[in-house]
């Protein structure tokens, strides 16, 4: 596995943040708050709040299930983990122009990176789980920008089972991820409890933690169980995008040809350092196919494209075959809910 580590990211600064501590959505043991964003500079290693709690080292990644079921009228499912409260709603159905984004932003701190090949235009990479040599690539130090937009998540789910998995920021406080990253039907239903850690490197968390307090999908996954409906967005209880930064996201209407991008948290060997991985997309109606080596724990992260300096999600990663590996598409319909969900605030 090759190791890119960029200079910039090597030049950590000593801990000064702004605000105190948050009191939101307080949880126990290795789900509870930390400090409020924005930041000014990354956590010092040695601060008690930049330490990933060992009891999360060792669990599994989150696994789907599906039924795949013929979805015949999808809603949108909303959440509120405070509450436990459930809302039905209709989704989108408008076509929107071709292209149409919501933009991306950097963050308040001063350290950026670039992915090693993400502008190739082509791959090598093999298709399958992982199709001979493993072109992942490791990040040792995810402090930088692009690689702390993308998150490590420990979910909590009624059965008191506890997974991990990868999320993407695309909004200050919200995140892209699997639906099955929130909604398991095997493991009781909704997650009771989602920490989202960017930039997580070892047991290192630079930016500290978020917890998700709402969380929305879509009845295509929660109840017909088709992984063509495998996309959820949660709400964080702080902005911790602020500190951050976050990817855009896009609508496209062909996908085919176009360069994915995707880095995440792999669970199968150093579970808790991102690997980055380009390849080559194909597009179905409400998927994404790629030749980009995953393994599970990768599930929720965000797949993306580069156009300039911008990068755009255009679905996440969420599912392993033996001959392909598959997201779930932003389409027109989707952008909108997500655009629609952000502005609520909430």
């Amino acid at each position: 596995m090759k190791l890119h580590t960029d200079i910039a990211m090597v030049a950590l600064a000593v801990l000064a943040f702004a605000g105190t501590a948050s009191t939101a959505n307080a949880q126990d043991g290795p789900f509870a708050p930390g400090p409020i964003h924005p930041m000014v500079a990354p956590l010092s290693p040695t601060d008690p709040m930049a330490q990933l709690d060992p009891r999360l080292l060792n669990v599994p990644p989150m696994m789907p299930e599906a039924d795949n079921n013929p979805v015949v009228n999808n809603k949108i499912i909303e959440h509120d983990a405070m509450t436990g409260m459930t809302n039905l709603s209709t989704g989108s159905s408008g076509l929107l122009q071709d292209g149409t984004v919501s933009p991306g932003s950097g963050g308040s701190i001063n350290i950026f990176g670039n992915e090693p090949n993400g502008n190739s235009g082509g791959s090598t990479h093999g298709i399958q789980t992982i199709f001979g040599a493993d072109q992942r690539q490791l990040i040792a130090n995810a402090v930088a920008y692009p690689w702390r937009a993308n998150c490590k998540i420990y979910m909590k789910f009624p059965d008191n089972s506890t997974w991990q998995a990868s999320c993407t920021l695309i909004a200050g406080k919200y995140a892209i991820t699997a639906g099955h990253c929130v909604y398991s039907k095997s493991n009781g239903g909704w997650a009771k409890q989602i920490q989202v850690i960017p930039a997580l490197s070892g047991t290192y968390k630079p930016y500290g933690a978020a917890w998700a307090t709402y969380m929305r999908t879509y009845t295509g996954w929660t109840v017909s169980g088709n992984n063509q409906y495998d996309m959820a967005v949660i709400t964080l209880d702080r902005s911790i995008g602020a500190t951050t930064g976050w990817f855009g996201y896009g609508y496209w209407s062909n996908l085919n040809g176009v360069t994915g991008n995707l880095s995440a948290y792999d669970a199968d060997v150093n579970s808790t350092y991102q690997k980055y991985r380009f390849g080559l997309l194909t597009q179905g109606a409400l998927t994404i196919y790629y030749t980009m080596d995953t393994m599970p724990g990768s599930s929720g992260g965000g797949v993306y494209r580069i156009i300039g300096t911008n990068r755009y999600v255009v679905g996440d990663n969420n599912w392993q075959y033996s001959t392909t590996n598959m997201g779930v598409k932003i389409t027109s319909s989707r952008f909108t809910d997500i655009h629609n969900w952000i502005a609520t605030g909430f």
